[in-house]
């Protein structure tokens, strides 16, 4: 495993802890052929990574397409299910949430994760989760270029501390998230 994809593998993990969620995964969708190149939780993380697998309609691909992540409690008959990551393992979630992983260059990933405790992403989940798929997307880029992936200490220093004065519970869930990043 190269040190791209650990840290990939390490943010979905976090995104996992800080949510509930029970499975999730990092869809590479830079290239043709959306390609799994991360996944952690209840999914059988081994038999996905490299999977290719067809975004269609799904959630994933809204998140691509937009550049805004989607947070969704789907029926039975969405059309969001009937493609997609989840669909490839025969999942039908009760919960999804798909944020897109932004580079300089526009979305080169989706982070989505699936059954959440409650049943619902909430606007805190998605926050946190959007602060890891930023992760995910320099790891990405980095990883691509061979090059080790660049501290960014002053942009994440100014996202905690406008957190932190917003909202300190969660700021105390997003700093546990980057905690075990870096444990």
């Amino acid at each position: 495993m190269n040190d791209a994809t650990q840290t990939l593998t390490a943010v979905v993990r976090a995104a996992l802890r800080a949510t509930g969620a029970s499975a999730g995964w990092i869809v590479d969708t830079s290239e043709p052929g959306a390609v799994v190149v991360a996944a952690a939780g209840a999914c059988s993380p081994g038999s996905l990574l490299g999977r290719r697998v067809g975004l269609g309609q799904s959630a994933a691909a809204y998140a691509m397409a937009s550049g805004e992540p989607l947070a969704i409690t789907p029926t039975s008959s969405d059309h969001m299910l009937a493609e997609g990551v989840a669909a490839t393992f025969g999942r039908s979630p009760r919960s999804l949430l798909a944020v897109p992983c932004q580079a300089d260059d526009g979305v080169v990933a989706v982070l989505e994760l699936i059954d959440h405790p409650q049943s619902v992403f909430t606007v805190d989940d998605i926050e946190v989760v959007s602060l890891l798929a930023g992760i995910a997307a320099v790891s990405l880029g980095d990883g691509r270029s061979g090059r080790p992936a660049p501290a960014h200490p002053a942009v994440l220093a100014s996202g905690l501390e406008q957190l932190a004065a917003q909202n300190p519970q969660r700021y105390a869930a997003v700093a546990a998230a980057i905690e075990g990043l870096l444990s």
